[in-house]
Parts: structure tokens; sequence; C-alpha cells
């Protein structure tokens, strides 16, 4: 048998991270530096001798968002499932506080809420209110009914005119030609063939 010309490759296992919420960081403290980010990383390891982050935590909202406020919310990493729910179910101890704890749903700006039908977050944390996917209406998808269909509720009919809730449009709000989808869609697009060329010249240099 021909010897390899290589030796084997580490097998390498593939993980999946479970992502937190942690609220009322103060900024201050950990400003959004890489050295900020690298105390908060200490800090949370220190006072919670049980949790380990997988990478340093980051802030959730854009800077120019958080000019006039003293704390905000990041967002850390853990290995495992039932360290996050442990963390859930306890908190973080940060600067001698408990920090409130949730989970972090992750969203594209072209994924659509399943509660108020806009778009860029998930139905968990959605904070709108509810949008019918049917009519778009100011009720919830469930809730859909008819007058001359009565027995037919939660299900779309042809005796409603819809009207998109984000678009204002002739269409339902999950119509796959509304404006406004084609026009994130557009701009997802766009940024990933930016990244993409940005990508290949990088490595050509």
């Amino acid at each position: 048998m021909k010897a390899l010309d290589k030796p084997s490759e580490d097998i390498k296992v593939h993980e999946t991270w479970t992502k937190l919420i942690v609220h009322n960081i103060p900024l201050d403290l950990f400003p959004d530096t890489q050295i900020g980010m690298t105390l908060l990383q200490e800090e949370i390891q220190s006072c919670n001798p049980t949790v380990q982050l997988m990478l340093p935590p980051r802030y959730m909202s854009r800077p120019e968002n958080r000019l006039l406020k003293s704390a905000s919310s990041v967002v850390i990493a853990v290995r495992s499932a039932s360290e996050a729910n442990n963390i859930l179910k306890n908190h973080l101890l940060i600067h001698n506080y408990q920090r409130r704890t949730e989970r972090y749903y992750q969203a594209k700006p072209t994924d659509q809420c399943t509660n108020c039908q806009g778009f860029g977050h998930a139905w968990q944390r959605c904070m709108q209110s509810p949008n019918c996917r049917h009519c778009g209406f100011g009720h919830k998808s469930t809730e859909h009914s008819c007058t001359h269909c009565p027995n037919i509720k939660g299900k779309p009919c042809l005796h409603i005119q819809p009207t998109c809730s984000n678009c204002k449009g002739n269409h339902g709000p999950t119509d796959s030609n509304c404006p406004h989808r084609l026009s994130l869609l557009s701009t997802a697009n766009s940024k990933s063939h930016t990244t993409s060329t940005s990508t290949t010249v990088d490595l050509n240099e």
C-alpha cells in the first residue's frame, strides 16, 4: 500500500454555542472597546465561577444609540444549553449586582416576525402589536375571520382585501412580491456580494 503523502488532519468537532442577552451593563465601567469587552469577560467569569464565555461579549445596539445611555445590553456565548439554562435561572453577578438575562434569538434583516409581520427580529422578542399574516389588520393571524365564511377561522379567504402592514400595498404582509420585502432582499444580496468580493481581493493580495 502506498504511503500517504500528508499526515491525516485532526478531526474537529463542530460546536453550536448558545447565546444569551445580559441587560444593564454599565457603559462607563465596560466601554465598547477591545479592552472594555475583555474586562467584562473577566468580570463575568471571576464573579460567576461556573460560567465560561466562548467569546468576548458584544453590545447589541449601535454606538450612536448608546450616546445618552448609562447602561446597555450585551450578547454572550456559552458552550452548552445546560450552562445557558443555569444562567437564565440564576442570572449573572456583575459589579456586585445581579444582571437580568434572557435568550438571544438571532434574526437576519430579511427574517420576518410571525407576530407583527415586520422584519429583522424573531417573534420571541417582538415588542410590537400583532398584525395578521392573511389580511394585515391589527389582530393575531389565528384570530383572522370573515363574516361570509364564519366557519373558517385563522385562514385566508377571498372576501377580505388584504393590506400589507409593511408597505401598505394591496396584498398580504407575507406576499413574496412585497416591495418592502424585495428591497430588504436586494440590500442583503448587495451586502453579501460586496463582502464576497472584498474577501476575494484580500485573498489574492
